[in-house]
């Protein structure tokens, strides 16, 4: 561990400060094995309990499972079993397209705001799976070890939690693992909504995995147009496992919810969803600054892994969160294999699956995956930087 500058800039949500902050400077090792942090345990159809949400009333078909992976690097610290419990739902379609879609959502959200978009891609044919980020939703909370006052090591297990960034592209890639061996002749993609776009781009790049096919984008939450909740001082001075509120701002109780859509139902539901993740410690704020680090820094995008992979940006153009302008540049500094379109209905303003474009997006992403022409897509050219 050294004390580095770390540019806090458009990495999420509005976070945009400069600070002195002790964090991991080491480079990322892309040999998945050689930080082989998890162990995969048996899945069940059993998870923890959790609150309310009413994006469940929108699940119809999918069936709820649990994923548990056990953290081995924090185990031997603690000197016994750390485990966490991933939840996941799965949908398999009445018929099989042959195709796979692993769904990460965003920083918010839950992988129940996705529920009535994958029952469309469901009678498409796509077996789709959409889990819980660790420390939200249903899966288990992050897990920080401290030294207590007798000097012995004891875990902390909290929501809006992660210890490192590599914990989320692995726990992705022991998703696509687990689709993989469930159903191997099926071709997978990886679809990233909002900051879920942060971790697709990482595993990508980290991982180079041979049995991903393309990857989808939605809303990606790359470049960030957001005020943020706390000063440098109140940051800098808190420890890892310290809480700070989200920066998508609250209005009247809203829960952020107008930055994600117009349409009067979802709004409602945002406003009463108890799994909404409305604050994070200060050491999941670092874990978004370092991912984003290793995604928007990275000196050669145009050799990166990603780039040989067909890709779709989906953009909404009432976006009030994200910079698309910057957005569209950084997509345009490796224009090969990517597709881009803007959606435009105005009750669109984030949240792609919760406006009128919801069907039209479904459909153009099913072309997409077909290799079948994107009407009105954004034409790319190659931008020097």
């Amino acid at each position: 561990m050294k004390i580095i500058t770390t540019q806090l800039s458009a990495l999420i949500l509005g976070l945009s400060i400069t600070a002195a902050a002790h964090v991991n400077a080491a480079p990322v090792n892309n040999d998945p094995l050689a930080n082989n942090r998890f162990m995969q345990g048996e899945s069940s159809t059993s998870y923890a309990p959790s609150f309310y949400s009413p994006f469940d009333l929108l699940n119809l078909t999918g069936q709820e499972h649990t994923l548990k992976l056990n953290d081995i690097e924090l185990s031997e610290q603690a000197q016994r079993p750390l485990m966490y419990d991933i939840s996941y739902t799965k949908w398999t379609p009445w018929r099989s397209n042959g195709q796979t879609i692993i769904y990460n959502h965003g920083f918010q959200s839950h992988k129940d705001w996705f529920n009535y978009t994958a029952e469309y891609l469901s009678v498409l044919g796509y077996t789709v799976y959409a889990f819980d980020r660790i420390g939200s939703g249903r899966s288990s909370g992050g897990i920080t070890l401290h030294t207590d006052l007798n000097n012995t090591t004891q875990p902390v297990i909290q929501p809006g939690h992660i210890n490192n960034w590599k914990t989320w592209t692995w726990t992705l890639d022991q998703v696509v693992t687990l689709a993989h061996q469930d159903i191997p002749e099926n071709s997978i993609t990886i679809w990233g909504n909002s900051f879920g776009a942060h971790i697709v781009t990482a595993y990508m790049n980290q991982y180079a995995p041979s049995n991903v096919s393309q990857a989808v984008f939605t809303t990606p939450g790359l470049f960030v147009d957001l005020p943020l909740p706390f000063t440098l001082d109140e940051f800098v001075t808190k420890q890892p496992y310290d809480y700070f509120p989200s920066s998508i701002p609250e209005t009247e109780g809203d829960q952020g919810g107008n930055y994600f859509t117009q349409d009067p139902i979802y709004l409602w539901s945002i406003r009463h969803d108890q799994r909404s993740l409305r604050e994070v410690t200060q050491s999941f704020y670092y874990a978004v600054v370092g991912i984003g680090q290793y995604n928007l820094s990275r000196e050669a995008m145009n050799n990166d892994p990603l780039s040989n992979y067909p890709r779709f940006y989906l953009l909404a153009e009432q976006d009030t969160m994200m910079n698309n302008t910057k957005t569209l540049a950084y997509i345009n500094r490796s224009p090969e294999n990517a597709v881009a379109k803007f959606y435009r209905a105005l009750d669109n303003k984030h949240f792609i699956s919760f406006s009128s474009d919801m069907e039209q997006a479904v459909l153009d992403i099913h072309d997409f995956l077909n290799e079948r022409d994107i009407d009105e897509q954004e034409v790319l050219e190659y931008i020097e930087q």
